[in-house]
């Protein structure tokens, strides 16, 4: 694909993307105010649209500031809207993060910067090889990582005793679905079924298509298969909500995080505070969860478990830190991203569960690096492969509702998805 068809391809993408998200994204909110004293002449602008979501942003952008002298301001543009700014090649955001799965896109659009700083390089090289890999492009340092997720299974220590289960008995679905549905004790196991379907979706995608060459077919019995297991059975709306056979929701789960409780469950490192066994009060479905080091001390961490043996390796999330090409404080911008690479922990909001580093010494107290489940994650992360291209279709997946509602077979709802994809293909 010539550099002209791309960019016009990504231009279309977006547009359809924000056809679907309306005037949320157009009516978004713009720059905001100062966040930080004013350090000098001209303010860097960090897009940080997680610190209008979730209330807290990546970084504590003041604590930056300080360390820094450089001035900074928050920008709260959704995805698709920035996507739309960088192309034009507006210059009113200096940084941005990105998840590592629109990585590809970035680099082939020439949307970033040379990041030409030793602190940066050596930051990038203290983490883990994938991750570093994953910031270079033509022999430049392009990104810097920001942050790392990944959603485990977990399983309490107390069940792996009773049931006496291994990772190697969960390592594939069958089998995990197996030891989920044969169990007959008094456990109950939790899941989002959704989220599973699609991190299961995704291995079939990385594994079984090519995203890159634009070969992807779902109308294969080993998509087909999948599809049925995991979606099919129930109405994901007609419950409250539902879930999987053998499995109630995690978020109607009231002893999902309580080790006593439950035969498995999923989660991130970040979900530690959720987890506790110790009631609140006389009601049995709310807990004492602050504070408590129930999750370090009861649970162990596993691999999403894998569909096929074609399945090599676990796929880690990722985010990344970019200066805009067409910033003007470019100066100031790396200076930012220095001052986060020389005191990440320091700095870190919202990323400070992350999982960057290959030295397990460089990780705080609060990870409780002395804890099994610690060592658990650790391990997945480390042998993990950070995904740089996804299927990046913006859609709803009906089509799961009206199969699920019994509105389409199992082959008119593949081919339904499969319709949608074929057309974001071509675009």
């Amino acid at each position: 694909m010539s550099g002209s068809a791309a960019v016009r391809r990504f231009f279309i993408l977006l547009f359809a993307m924000l056809s679907l998200v309306g005037c949320a994204a157009s009516n978004s909110p713009a720059v905001t105010s100062d966040i930080s004293e004013n350090y000098g002449d001209s303010a860097v602008v960090i897009n940080d649209y997680t610190a209008t979501f979730a209330g807290l942003g990546y970084f504590d952008y003041n604590k930056i500031s300080e360390k820094s002298g450089v001035s900074i301001k928050t920008a709260t543009y959704y995805p698709e809207e920035l996507d739309l700014k960088l192309l034009a090649g507006d210059s009113d955001v200096d940084i941005f993060f990105i998840n590592s799965s629109s990585l590809d896109r970035y680099k082939e659009n020439g949307l970033y910067s040379e990041l030409n700083s030793d602190v940066i390089l050596n930051f990038n090289n203290s983490c883990f090889d994938s991750y570093a890999k994953a910031c270079e492009y033509e022999g430049k340092t392009i990104a810097m990582p920001a942050s790392s997720s990944y959603w485990a299974l977990l399983i309490p220590k107390s069940a792996i005793e009773e049931t006496g289960v291994t990772e190697k008995d969960v390592e594939y679905i069958d089998d995990f679905l197996s030891f989920v549905r044969n169990y007959e004790g008094e456990r109950t196991a939790y899941t989002n079924g959704s989220q599973l379907f699609y991190s299961l979706e995704g291995q079939y995608e990385r594994f079984y298509c090519d995203i890159a060459g634009k070969d992807i077919n779902y109308m294969t019995e080993e998509y087909f298969d999948l599809y049925e297991k995991m979606l099919g059975g129930y109405l994901r709306n007609g419950q409250t909500p539902g879930a999987p056979e053998g499995f109630e929701h995690s978020i109607t789960g009231d002893y999902s995080n309580n080790s006593e409780k439950a035969l498995c469950t999923f989660g991130y490192y970040s979900d530690a505070e959720y987890f506790s066994d110790n009631r609140l009060n006389t009601d049995p479905d709310v807990y004492l969860t602050q504070g408590s080091a129930d999750f370090f001390d009861k649970w162990r961490a596993f691999p999403i478990p894998k569909i096929s043996e074609k399945i090599t390796y676990c796929s880690v999330g990722m985010s990344v830190a970019i200066i805009n090409p067409s910033s003007e404080n470019k100066e100031a911008a790396l200076k930012v991203l220095e001052t986060i690479a020389e005191n990440y922990f320091d700095t870190a909001r919202g990323v400070k569960y992350s999982f960057l580093f290959a030295d397990r010494s460089a990780y705080p107290e609060y990870y409780h690096t002395d804890s099994d489940i610690f060592n658990d994650y650790y391990e997945i992360f480390s042998n993990g492969v950070v995904s740089t291209l996804s299927v990046d279709i913006a859609t709803s997946r009906s089509e799961i509702d009206d199969y699920q509602a019994g509105k389409l077979t199992l082959e008119e709802a593949v081919a339904e998805y499969q319709r949608q994809v074929d057309i974001w293909l071509n675009e």
